[in-house]
């Protein structure tokens, strides 16, 4: 194949160093608390499904 007929798109998160994720959850006041958190999915195309929100509440039964 030509490479000049290949182009590179990059995606994904930008690799950052690691922060201490108490730092961010004493800042929104969760501190000593297990968080979940997601990313992409919160537009009307990519949203997280009532299956899935009940199967990660039925999570917390395993570590509250």
């Amino acid at each position: 194949m030509d490479p000049a007929k290949i182009d590179l798109i990059p995606h994904g998160v930008i690799d950052l160093p690691f922060i201490d994720s108490n730092f961010y959850k004493d800042v929104f006041g969760v501190e000593g608390k297990t968080v979940l958190l997601t990313f992409g999915l919160s537009d009307t195309v990519c949203t997280i499904t009532p299956v899935a929100l009940d199967e990660l509440l039925g999570a917390l039964q395993w570590n509250p």
